[in-house]
């Protein structure tokens, strides 16, 4: 039986510490980029209407976490290079998609969660674990 890969603990990055990594943020984004990808091409039908990439900038996505916003980490400890297999974002809930519960909810909303597609991360609970 192979030997199962070694994670990282959830590290968390806030939106200054991402600001002063780019590279970081590259890997972030790239992630979240396939993972959204992926999830498309179960329905590539619903997909069609006008091909939208998540993040494709670092503004964009430090715009998503805010000024409060914090973004967990899961890192392959296994491999020579750092290796971002999972992300996930926390983020203040300012209400739904038409602002529902907007001013009267509080709380947090996760955002952007994403585990590396390779056969070693995926059905692990990194999700979850962030």
């Amino acid at each position: 039986m192979a030997d199962l890969p070694s994670f990282s603990i959830p590290t968390l990055y806030t939106p200054s510490n991402l600001e002063s990594d780019p590279d970081l943020v590259t890997e972030i984004t790239s992630l979240i980029k396939d993972a959204f990808a992926r999830s498309k091409k179960s329905d590539p039908m619903k997909w069609q209407q006008g091909e939208r990439k998540r993040f494709p900038s670092h503004d964009l996505y430090l715009e998503m976490l805010g000024s409060e916003g914090v973004a967990a980490v899961i890192f392959d400890e296994d491999v020579a290079e750092r290796k971002v297999i999972a992300v996930a974002a926390a983020v203040p809930w300012q209400g739904g998609w038409r602002k529902e519960g907007a001013g009267i909810e509080e709380g947090w909303e996760i955002k952007a969660v994403a585990v590396d597609g390779d056969a070693r991360y995926l059905g692990r609970g990194l999700a979850v674990q962030l």
